[in-house]
């Protein structure tokens, strides 16, 4: 099917939790204004987090990929001014997995 960006650029109320099942390309995630950091993992798969040289539906290049080991969940810093970006990919490593997302306002 069609890959379509995930867009939680509206949420308000955080922390805000989501789970997407996603396949072996890239997901794009929309990230709202107020959120600084961004937590992905699945219970029971290893997941691919990525950002630099990322498409929504592109194929994840080694070069450019974080892993999150099956069973974690990874927290991710936002940059903030200039370096702040809107959105970060995600996908999984083999098949499809259910994969958690958690947006925060951390202090």
């Amino acid at each position: 099917g069609l890959n379509m960006a995930k867009d939680l650029s509206n949420v308000q109320e955080m922390p805000y939790i989501e789970v997407v099942n996603q396949g072996t390309t890239w997901l794009q995630i929309l990230i709202p204004s107020g959120c600084n950091q961004i937590s992905v993992g699945s219970e029971t798969s290893k997941i691919y987090f990525g950002r630099n040289n990322a498409t929504d539906g592109g194929a994840v290049n080694a070069s450019y990929r974080a892993f999150v080991p099956a069973g974690n969940i990874m927290p991710v810093k936002i940059g903030i001014g200039n370096e702040r970006t809107d959105s970060v990919f995600i996908a999984a490593s083999a098949g499809t997995a259910d994969i958690t997302i958690i947006l925060e306002e951390a202090r």
